[in-house]
């Protein structure tokens, strides 16, 4: 089987691969959320409690308890989401990526990936995994990873057939270590 993808990259598929790999090698979220929801829980939770401790706004206190609450709700709902892209683009340099065109070829020797600026050849045996969930393909080449997006398979039967070839392509030890969920 030979595959040919070609695809513009896109940041956010990015940071859903980041999570996608974060997921599949720890097992989940570590303790916390990022900071743009941690923060105003805590403004929120000490000004609630001082608030109600104190009732020092009256016959208003609970009203305005309650009130609080729904726009630190919609915050983090609406606004902390945006901080967090934003966050991500500076800090990874995502967003200069942004429509840049990526090529992927896949034969029976390994993958060839080709950028705007890069170009490499990676052999089977230098895959250390490869990780199948939601809705994207991770290949992990030791600490870093290339993935591609659901957009580049036509139905997810056309991606669970391209999962189990390049499977027979890697080392049994990375066969062990890869991880196929539900796409």
């Amino acid at each position: 089987m030979e595959k040919r993808f070609q695809f513009d990259y896109r940041g956010t598929e990015a940071a859903l691969s980041r999570r996608v790999l974060r997921r599949a090698l720890y097992g989940g979220q570590k303790w916390g959320a990022p900071w743009p929801v941690v923060a105003p829980v805590l403004v929120y939770l000490v000004f609630a409690g001082h608030a109600y401790v104190t009732l020092w706004l009256g016959d208003m206190t609970a009203p305005v308890i309650v009130a609080s609450g729904m726009v630190m709700l919609a915050y983090i709902r609406l606004a902390a989401p945006w901080f967090n892209r934003k966050q991500l683009a500076r800090l990874s340099g995502a967003a200069s990526l942004e429509g840049r065109r990526v090529a992927y070829e896949f034969d029976d020797t390994g993958i060839r990936i080709r950028t705007e600026h890069f170009e490499a050849v990676q052999k089977w045996a230098g895959v250390d995994r490869i990780i199948g969930r939601g809705g994207m393909v991770l290949i992990m080449l030791g600490p870093n990873a290339h993935f591609l997006p659901r957009r580049l398979f036509e139905s997810e039967e056309e991606q669970r057939d391209f999962l189990a070839w390049m499977l027979q392509k890697l080392t049994p030890e990375a066969r062990a270590r890869s991880k196929i969920g539900k796409t």
